[in-house]
């Protein structure tokens, strides 16, 4: 069974490239939110450097991709916290592209400590480096590309812990998220004049494979309680939030710059 994201026409196949479209960089392309966010930039045009670490999953990711969208996805395999891999991958889009237009900060995750008491520094340092600092080092490597061309769009993935609390992930998850929203909103400040906007989404629970793992090892009261706080009565879709991304990705979001979208069904409002 393959898979596309339907087009919403958000003209991400327009710009300087002429018929080569937009070109974006995706981290965590190989699954749950991240690979729904690379099938939608797909989708609408865009040709998609697809960051994963495993090869495999990254293969199959592709393979079960609608064929007439599967060619624009072009995988990249490495570990986002290293800065060689994240120098590699930019430099690719350059040599291909000439720079990336689109960079989606998706690559994240937590750890199985969710007390302080339980997380030592190396636990917290790991953390950040995965959500936060990995995310800061590659909008510094985009940014010249995209003040070149006087257009940019950086879209980061935060968490509704960095809004509110973690839900299944501890308070050094939430200090890496929520640092990934005040680091969206300065940049806004600093990168609006050259054309370049930078947003955030915030999704609440999303029922991946890895959240799917912490989710299992709750308690059916701790579960109950989780669904409980969410007014649409579900949890969300890896589609969901793609669509979120898409519109701060799209040409119809140059004057939306600094925003945090929260993609929750309603468990947190700012």
């Amino acid at each position: 069974m393959t898979h596309a994201a339907q087009s919403n026409s958000m003209g991400l196949a327009e710009g300087d490239k002429g018929d080569k479209g937009r070109c974006a960089i995706v981290t965590g392309g190989s699954e749950g939110i991240g690979l729904a966010t690379s099938r939608a930039l797909a989708a609408n045009g865009a040709y998609v450097f697809m960051l994963g670490r495993d090869a495999a999953k990254m293969q199959t990711a592709i393979a079960e991709t609608d064929p007439a969208i599967a060619d624009r996805l072009v995988p990249f395999i490495g570990d986002v916290t290293d800065a060689s891999t994240r120098q590699a991958l930019v430099a690719a889009t350059v040599e291909r592209f000439g720079g990336p237009d689109i960079l989606v900060n998706n690559a994240g995750g937590g750890s199985e400590n969710r007390f302080l008491e339980d997380i030592d520094q190396d636990d917290f340092h790991r953390v950040m480096a995965l959500n936060l600092d990995s995310s800061f080092d590659l909008c510094r490597l985009v940014v010249p590309f995209m003040k070149a061309r006087n257009f940019g769009r950086i879209i980061n993935v935060s968490s509704v812990a960095g809004r509110d609390a973690g839900r299944l992930s501890g308070p050094q998850y939430a200090a890496a998220k929520a640092g990934m929203i005040g680091m969206s909103r300065h940049l806004s400040r600093d990168l609006g004049p050259f054309g370049i906007t930078v947003n955030s989404v915030a999704p609440g629970f999303v029922m991946t494979d890895r959240a799917y793992r912490k989710w299992e090892k709750r308690s059916d009261k701790e579960r109950a309680a989780m669904l409980d706080g969410v007014p649409a009565g579900r949890f969300g879709t890896p589609e969901e939030i793609a669509a979120a991304v898409l519109y701060f990705a799209s040409e119809l979001s140059g004057y939306t710059n600094g925003a945090c979208l929260d993609v929750n069904g309603g468990s947190f409002r700012a």
